[in-house]
């Protein structure tokens, strides 16, 4: 049975038509596939259709057949602890993430954990390494059966796409299922799709070893053979590069190097460091380097929409796997993100640095099965805060599961003030801070 929360009628028109309803069910069937699909980085006007915006048909679709919330609203600027509020229904604060304690309790339950034992599949295809899982089964992988995970830190969509139609494949289709798709392509560093222009050469002691493509990601290894003493390694560029990540491996472990010229905080056209070959012998090493470039402000907002048009064409072919597997029809599905990005509004590029309504406000639509067309009511432009602790509320009364104790969440299938609290945490933002927000006014406390 649906919960007895007050409920909006179609018919009594309440809220003088600020607050309509789309009917959605019939409860005597089976239960409901749940797909869920969160673009990290995904802001809520990529899905706008002002001129110059991304062109998205497949993002259009569903929300033609579904219901789009545009004043949904994150609970944090930082990836894990917004991903742990989606699926735990509570807040961040409340679940203990501050600082580098960023892993949910184990007593804390989550929704692909509780539809699991309610008899779901689960599965998920991870794009973004920070949703990595510590261990089979455990932090936010708790509770899925099968969680797909790349070999870098960011995968792209088509990468993804191959891991979901692989979890397909496998899932009996007699039974219901609840697959979670994780797309980075919003997330920095952008793509250019476009002809790889922007270069970057090696240097080895002054001697060009290689030279890189760095327009798109680039995971760059290469072996080396240093004699005995001192030696300098050189990334350089005409334009400004980051590496993002780098080490040195010998036979007996990582070498230790030491910068010379730039960092790894920011963009630079040159960046140097030294190191070591502490032995009396030639030693080999292996270089690994994960290097872009950095591109003006113009060329990031340029590539992010290419980023956006991405992921709508995978979540297209995501959606054309369903059909064609007779699944789409009886499958609730759900486009969030855990969070926007900043693109150069108040001075910022980004997420993890301020809680400015850039980074809070994230897409929320909702599409629900086709035949269901009595019962119960999802409210749809509803003028108040809508929040992502209110997407699993939302999902376990729609597939008639019990809620758990001290969710902050409530289900989108009734009327409520939802007052939002969103914070940013260190040490991915320089100082923590607070924000609260409803429908008319915004307060941050830094």
């Amino acid at each position: 049975m649906l919960s007895r929360r007050k409920t909006t009628p179609i018919l009594a028109g309440v809220l003088g038509g600020l607050l309509t309803s789309v009917v959605i069910g019939n409860w005597q069937r089976n239960r409901p596939n749940v797909v869920m699909i969160v673009v990290d980085s995904m802001r809520a006007d990529a899905v706008s259709e002002v001129l110059g915006s991304a062109v998205t048909p497949n993002l259009r679709s569903l929300i033609d057949e579904g219901v789009q919330f545009p004043t949904a609203f994150t609970h944090s600027s930082e990836t894990v602890a917004a991903h742990a509020a989606l699926y735990s229904g509570m807040n961040p604060y409340q679940l203990g993430i501050t600082g580098d304690a960023r892993q949910v309790d184990d007593r804390v339950p989550l929704l692909a954990e509780t539809l699991r034992d309610h008899g779901y599949q689960t599965a998920a295809a991870i794009g973004l390494a920070d949703l990595w899982q510590p261990e089979y089964g455990e932090g936010l992988a708790r509770g899925f059966q099968r969680f797909e995970q790349g070999e870098h830190a960011v995968e792209g969509a088509t990468q993804v796409g191959q891991r979901l139609t692989s979890i397909l494949d496998g899932f009996d289709p007699n039974e219901s299922f609840f697959l979670l798709a994780n797309f980075a392509d919003l997330h920095e560093p952008y793509q250019d799709k476009g002809p790889t222009a922007h270069r970057a050469r090696v240097l080895v002691d002054d001697r060009m070893v290689d030279e890189l493509a760095i327009s798109r990601n680039c995971f760059w290894n290469h072996r080396l053979v240093l004699s005995p003493g001192d030696h300098t390694l050189e990334f350089a560029s005409d334009i400004g590069i980051r590496v993002r990540e780098l080490a040195v491996r010998g036979p007996g472990g990582e070498l230790p190097y030491e910068l010379r010229v730039g960092g790894f905080d920011g963009s630079s056209e040159r960046i140097m460091m030294s190191l070591t070959n502490p032995t009396d012998d030639e030693l080999v090493v292996e270089l690994d380097a994960w290097i872009h470039d950095s591109p003006s402000l113009q060329e990031l907002r340029d590539r992010y929409v290419s980023e956006i048009e991405t992921v709508d064409h995978a979540i297209g072919e995501l959606m054309t796997e369903l059909k064609w597997r007779g699944l789409y029809d009886d499958t609730i599905i759900i486009v969030t993100s855990a969070h926007g990005a900043a693109l150069g509004e108040h001075d910022s590029i980004g997420h993890d640095a301020n809680l400015y309504d850039e980074v809070l406000n994230v897409p929320l639509i909702v599409r629900l099965p086709a035949a269901w067309d009595e019962h119960a009511l999802l409210i749809e432009n509803t003028p108040e805060v809508v929040r992502l602790v209110d997407v699993a509320p939302t999902i376990l009364e729609l597939c008639q599961i019990p809620e758990w104790d001290g969710m902050a969440g409530q289900s989108l299938l009734c009327e409520a003030k939802r007052p939002l609290i969103a914070q940013s945490i260190e040490p991915r933002a320089a100082t923590a801070s607070f924000a609260m927000r409803d429908a008319r006014y915004k307060m941050t406390y830094v």
